[in-house]
């Protein structure tokens, strides 16, 4: 019987030591509160010069709930922000692993967001301001809690939407103690922002302790939208076997299948009967692109001015999310050619020695998106 009374407290004894945990479930040794509370504020600034650009309401209220973290770790730390991460008590530590989780998810925000169309951009903006208020909102304080700080492509690129096409979008959430090798049970599921499980379930590919592998099964039907990826795993705990660890989570945006539309204008100036009169030639819809770097041309018939002096070009552009750009009238003397640039490295030239209209989409500039 006195052995049976004894063994609980040997038990908080090496659960106090840290020696409950196997030894996957690690916190970064040289993570302190003052290099996470550096790093948001830097990430706070980043993302004020972004927002300031793009008037993006999303940037601002992602730079204050990580001004509000900085301010909660500066509070809940008084005197020890320049600890390391492995000796604070379970709920500090998480609290500090998910702070830094979302300075780094930042980071990797301004990174590759840059250049990025309107829609992209857009749609990045959201799955990084939805990422982090779900880390803000954090979960059970355990001591090493399984951490997401980045959503990747699988050659390693930071990854904030994909979209549909003729592969299944695969992908990677790296970061701390998201599995552990001695314990089955592993599983990602996906929802809405709203909770909803999503028709399609990504389905594990690869897993370690800072990596697990996903791909959506082929042909999954994919709705355009924010998706909270979920992480539920279990450790291996001395003398108690797998325990079930809190959910790690990671959000990222499902955009509409590439598609790239634009109607057009051409007119000529145009002599008539020895006089110079203004003549509207042709309007019409260009064939859609549906990929980067591809062009569709469409012939065009010019017999409403036989002897043009110029020609005058104006293009409107539709995008996937919906978004319009216009360019034009541009004008230029009827022997040249006129190319009228777009948003998102789309462009419609005419040329006047073939008759012909072609419109181009350029490679792929948003590295955030797959």
């Amino acid at each position: 019987m006195s052995r049976v009374r004894f063994l609980p407290g040997w038990l908080g004894g090496l659960a106090a030591l840290g020696f409950c945990a196997a030894l996957p479930a690690q916190s970064p040794p040289t993570l302190t509160g003052n290099a996470v509370a550096n790093r948001l504020d830097a990430a706070v600034h980043g993302l004020s010069v972004r927002a300031a650009d793009r008037r993006d309401t999303g940037l601002d209220a992602t730079g204050q709930r990580l001004a509000r973290m900085a301010a909660d770790l500066r509070g809940s730390l008084p005197g020890r922000m320049g600890e390391p991460a492995a000796t604070l008590d379970g709920p500090l530590q998480a609290r500090l692993l998910r702070a830094d989780a979302a300075a780094r998810r930042t980071q990797a925000y301004l990174d590759v967001s840059d250049g990025c169309p309107g829609g992209e951009a857009k749609a990045m903006a959201a799955a990084l301001e939805l990422g982090v208020a779900r880390l803000e909102a954090g979960g059970p304080g355990k001591v090493a809690p399984p951490v997401i700080d980045a959503v990747e492509t699988p050659d390693r690129r930071p990854l904030f939407a994909v979209r549909p096409g003729r592969k299944p979008p695969a992908f990677a959430l790296a970061g701390t103690n998201l599995s552990d090798p001695q314990c089955a049970g592993l599983s990602v599921s996906a929802t809405d922002a709203d909770g909803t499980p999503l028709r399609a379930q990504p389905m594990v590919t690869d897993a370690s302790p800072a990596r697990i592998e996903l791909e959506w099964p082929s042909g999954a039907a994919l709705d355009p939208g924010s998706v909270v990826l979920h992480v539920a795993s279990r450790r291996k705990v001395f003398l108690l076997g797998c325990v079930a660890q809190p959910e790690a989570v990671a959000a990222i945006r499902v955009l509409p299948p590439l598609k790239f539309s634009a109607s057009y204008t051409l007119d000529a100036r145009c002599r008539i009967d020895g006089r110079e009169r203004d003549v509207a030639v042709a309007a019409g819809t260009l064939p859609d692109l549906a990929a980067y770097d591809a062009a569709v041309s469409q012939p065009v018939d010019t017999s409403a001015c036989a002897d043009p002096v110029s020609y005058a070009v104006s293009v409107k552009a539709t995008y996937a999310d919906g978004s319009q750009a216009a360019a034009g009238p541009i004008v230029q003397d009827a022997g040249a050619s006129i190319t009228a640039g777009l948003p998102g490295g789309l462009s419609v030239n005419w040329n006047p020695a073939m008759r012909t209209l072609f419109m181009r989409s350029g490679a792929n500039r948003c590295k955030g998106v797959d």
